[in-house]
């Protein structure tokens, strides 16, 4: 039973399993293709890369596979829970890959076809820091790189690329 508190969570990420993942997209993209200029500009249909999903910020998905016809046939695919706290950011969506801040201040990356964790990056806060309480609305990819605001005011880089479930690998920090 899903908890009122993960409802909208669960919601949020309802929606994004409606895009066409193919099945198994971990096995079939053993290579992570990073993440360039060109790729920003020109975003593939499934892609979701920022807060607007281009450049041009019209939030519009190009994508056609559910329309006015058969809207009403949707039903959901998968959920998952997230802790308690506030959940303001749209997830980047990336060859199949839904990485996401998570209320508690951590980043997760979950599989789109089915929704399992692949890996999880969270954080020891210092004291003062109440992670629960945390706003965040966006993550940014480059390269091979996630890149999330902390709380505490340090900008963390993370390995997008780790395709297996653990901590995902923190590459550097830069304090503000």
């Amino acid at each position: 039973m899903i908890k009122a508190r993960y409802g909208v969570g669960a919601v949020i990420l309802g929606i994004f399993t409606v895009s066409p993942f193919t099945p198994s997209l971990l096995s079939q993209a053993p290579e992570f293709k990073p993440v360039t200029e060109s790729v920003l500009t020109n975003p593939d249909p499934a892609d979701w890369l920022m807060i607007n999903r281009t450049f041009n910020q019209h939030r519009f998905s190009p994508l056609n596979q559910i329309n006015k016809n058969n809207v009403g046939q949707l039903r959901m695919a998968w959920t998952r829970g997230l802790p308690a706290g506030t959940q303001e950011t749209t997830p980047i969506v990336y060859r199949g890959i839904i990485y996401m801040y998570v209320p508690g201040a951590s980043v997760q990356a979950v599989d789109g076809t089915n929704g399992d964790l692949i890996w999880e990056y969270q954080r020891d806060y210092p004291k003062g820091v109440n992670p629960q309480a945390a706003r965040n609305k966006n993550l940014g990819i480059y390269e091979d790189m996630i890149y999330f605001a902390a709380p505490d005011g340090v900008l963390i880089v993370l390995d997008a690329k780790r395709r297996r479930k653990g901590s995902g690998g923190e590459r550097g920090q830069v304090r503000f």
